[in-house]
């Protein structure tokens, strides 16, 4: 700041929110602050302090990247605690549409629970969501073929997308079924990332 150098930019990335995967010493200014914002709100929030935690969540979103997809969407899950449910849709609906990497598939799960509670929270209710679900598991199932080094976190991934489609069709369709089926999967996946028993 006082070389007058810009604080948002760092060599080989486009943005703030794209610096979430380095290590914070390769991190710009921006990107240093919005690691701690999200911090400090994540402690905030284990503390069950929620509203400190969406506060300190704002310490980045509102004074330096809005599109900083973990404090958006640790920022959601505060706001379902606090019963604001219409801001959590609002914020794990970013977080869906704009996590091009898919970092954050725990939005899936944030945005069921608002769904499943009170799916006129969420533009679109259920659909858009379960549509972009179905389009996301047979990228990850042919992603975790290829990529086997990184199986465990496809493997969990898809256990999250699965056991949401289990809440979609236990919540909405009633049709139990095959909301047990997705259950099933959701658990043979989170069993496959565990070692085998000796």
């Amino acid at each position: 700041i006082a070389a007058g150098k810009p604080t948002n930019r760092v060599l080989g990335v486009d943005s703030v929110n794209d610096e979430v995967a380095l290590e914070y010493s390769q991190r710009s200014l921006d990107g240093l602050l919005c690691g701690v914002y999200t911090s400090q709100g994540k402690m905030y929030f284990m503390a069950n302090m929620f509203e400190r935690a969406v506060e300190a969540y704002g310490g980045c979103l509102n004074e330096i990247e809005p599109n900083y997809l973990d404090a958006v969407n640790a920022r959601g899950s505060a706001l379902i605690v606090l019963g604001r449910y219409k801001e959590a849709g609002r914020d794990f609906t970013q977080v869906i549409e704009r996590d091009n990497r898919r970092i954050f598939v725990d939005a899936f799960t944030g945005i069921a629970r608002i769904l499943e509670v009170q799916e006129d929270s969420v533009p679109g209710g259920w659909d858009p969501v379960v549509e972009k679900i179905q389009e996301l598991i047979p990228v990850f199932e042919h992603q975790m073929e290829v990529q086997p080094q990184s199986k465990q976190a496809f493997a969990m991934s898809l256990s999250r997308l699965h056991h949401v489609l289990f809440t979609y069709h236990e919540a909405k369709t009633k049709m139990y079924p095959t909301a047990f089926n997705h259950l099933n999967v959701a658990h043979g996946y989170k069993l496959s990332t565990l070692p085998y028993w000796n």
